[in-house]
C-alpha cells in the first residue's frame, strides 16, 4: 500500500491474471500451459486460463486445490476492522490462545486508530505483537483487503476446459456447494 492511503488498493482478479499471463509468457511464450492455484490462487489460475483460451492459446491442465469460485457480488467491500479483527485472531490463535475481539469497535475509528489498537492489543499480550508494527500492519491489511475484494467481486465467465479440482478430505461443507462448473 501507499503512504498515507485510507482504504484498499483496487486490483481485480482479471488483472491479477493478466499480470501473471505476462509473466508466465516471458518464461514460455506459448501453450500449451499448465496451471493449478489454491484458493486465491486457484481463482487467479481460473481466471488465467479462461484469458489464455480467449487469446487462442491451449491449456492443457487446470487443477485447483481447494478452490470454490466466489459468488460475484460486485458491491463487496471487506472492511479494514473485520480483515484487523481476523488477522489478530489468527496471530494470538497461534499461540494456542482465544481473542475475543470487537470488530465494530474498531470500525468507529479511522484506519489509523484500528492499526494503533491492533498494536497495541497485541503488545498487552506478553509481546506477541512486539514485530508488528503499525507500516506493517497497515501493509497487510491493506494487502488482504484489496485481495479479498477483488476475490469477492470476480463473477467467473464460462470456460470450455476440463478443470481438475482437488479436494482434502475434511472441507469446510460450504465449499462443497461451490464447485467449479
Amino acid at each position: 500500500g501507499q503512504t498515507g492511503q485510507t482504504g484498499p488498493p483496487r486490483v481485480t482478479i482479471e488483472e491479477m491474471a493478466a499480470e501473471y499471463i505476462d509473466s508466465m509468457r516471458s518464461r514460455q511464450s506459448r501453450g500449451p500451459y499448465l496451471l493449478a492455484g489454491y484458493s486465491l490462487g486457484g481463482v487467479v489460475a481460473f481466471e488465467m486460463a479462461r484469458q489464455l483460451t480467449a487469446a487462442g492459446e491451449e491449456v492443457a491442465l487446470l487443477a485447483l486445490l481447494d478452490t470454490a469460485l466466489p459468488p460475484g457480488d460486485e458491491s463487496a467491500e471487506i472492511d479494514t476492522a473485520d480483515m484487523i479483527a481476523k488477522i489478530l485472531r489468527q496471530r494470538v490463535g497461534e499461540h494456542g490462545r482465544p481473542l475475543e475481539i470487537d470488530a465494530d469497535a474498531l470500525r468507529a475509528l479511522p484506519l489509523d486508530g484500528q492499526l494503533a489498537r491492533a498494536v497495541e492489543i497485541l503488545g498487552d499480550l506478553e509481546a506477541l505483537g512486539a514485530e508488528i508494527d503499525i507500516p506493517l500492519l497497515r501493509s497487510l491489511v491493506l494487502g488482504y483487503c484489496s485481495r479479498e475484494t477483488a476475490l469477492e467481486r470476480y463473477r467467473a465467465s464460462a470456460w470450455p476446459g476440463r478443470v481438475t479440482l482437488l479436494r482434502a478430505r475434511d472441507t469446510d461443507p460450504a465449499l462443497r456447494d461451490l464447485t467449479p462448473r
